[in-house]
Order: C-alpha cells, then structure tokens, then sequence
C-alpha cells in the first residue's frame, strides 16, 4: 500500500503496486484493523497508473490515471461492495492536455481541489481549486478552476489537499522521484509543518 484514503463512515480506497504497476482497491476499517482488501475492477485497473483515490460520502471514487497517456482525473460510482456501477467519467472540464491528479472535494464547503502542472502558477505542479459545478449523474464534473494562491502553492510539487475534522492539509514533494521527502502543512489554523520520513507499517496483532 503506498497511499489511502479514509472516509468517515470506516471505508478505505487505496493504492497498490504490484510489479510496478499501481492499482486502486478499497476496504474497510473495523476498529484498528484493515479488512479484506478487494481491487476494484478492470474497467479502473486496466494496467496504466492509477492512484490519489478520494471516496465521497454517497460513493463516487474520484481518482487519477495515466491511461491516456498524460495524467488525468476520472471518477466511478461504487456499489456498496465497491464494484464499478456503469462506465467511468472523466472531468473533461479540468483535464487538460497536461497532467491533472490528486483530486479531493470538501463536500462541505462544495469545493473541488486538484493538482495540475498544465496552468499558470508558482512551479511544478500547483493546487486548483473549483467552486462551480455541473452534476452529470453520479457525478460532480468542476469547472471554473483557479489558482490556490501563495498559501498553497510554492516552487515544490504541490499534490495533494486533505483533511481532518476542520483541517485541511496540503502535501508537497521535492520530487516525483524524491517520496521519502514530503512536506505537511496545516493549512486553515495557525501555520506549523512536519517533516514526513517514510517508514514500514506493520499490520495490527491479534
């Protein structure tokens, strides 16, 4: 497993690699533990990249994917034993002819966050974030993206936007190539960072 992502009601999406090759899958926790670990079907593990998994709370994974050949940002609706419901939705209203990836709605304040390195902004990749939506089915298709700004955004690979209760937190990598080096910023309350060191995680005892 090399990143998660944790909905409030107990369900995991989670990336895997396997023979270089990354996959989504999704679970359940039940007290400390990770329950069966089920990957998600072909129509999402077709063998490109696919990884940055957020699960919102009525079931669609939104996720990134290399399967046209750049990075771009596609959605799919679970049922409630995590199977695909229908074809995929790409967000052709962010994707672009550059890379888009790690996709993350704050369902409470309805703003969509994403990355992308194929607009204007600080450096690398920068934060975008979208208030204005189409609802096409299941799905939430954001448009209208603009730069998060200097808070954010900087000169490193600005990725990834999460949260905790009230919180939001932004991850920044040195590098694509650099991912025992990230950079974790609380974002909305007074300002502090951590260092994050990758590390070996071992599964709960019985």
């Amino acid at each position: 497993m090399i990143e998660f992502f944790i909905a409030a009601d107990g369900r995991v999406a989670l990336t895997t690699i396997e023979n270089g090759v990354t996959a989504l899958s999704t679970s359940r926790l039940k007290g400390r533990k990770l329950l069966e670990v089920v990957p998600c079907s072909k129509i999402i593990n077709e063998g490109s990249w696919n990884a940055n998994p957020f699960l919102t709370s009525d079931s669609v994974l939104y996720f990134s994917s290399s399967r046209n050949g750049n990075k771009d940002i596609f959605a799919a609706k679970l049922n409630t034993e995590g199977e695909v419901v229908g074809e995929l939705f790409a967000l052709n209203r962010i994707n672009s002819k550059g890379n888009e990836c790690a996709p993350f709605f704050d369902e409470a304040l309805n703003i969509f966050y994403f990355s992308s390195d194929a607009r204007p902004g600080f450096g690398n990749y920068d934060i975008f974030q979208c208030a204005d939506f189409e609802i096409q089915g299941f799905f939430t298709n954001p448009f209208n993206e603009r730069n998060c700004g200097a808070t954010f955004n900087s000169h490193l690979a600005d990725l990834e936007v999460s949260s905790t209760s009230n919180d939001l937190y932004l991850v920044q990598l040195d590098s694509f190539l650099n991912l025992t080096s990230k950079k974790l910023t609380r974002l909305l309350q007074e300002s502090f960072d951590y260092d994050l060191k990758q590390t070996e995680i071992k599964p709960a005892q019985d």
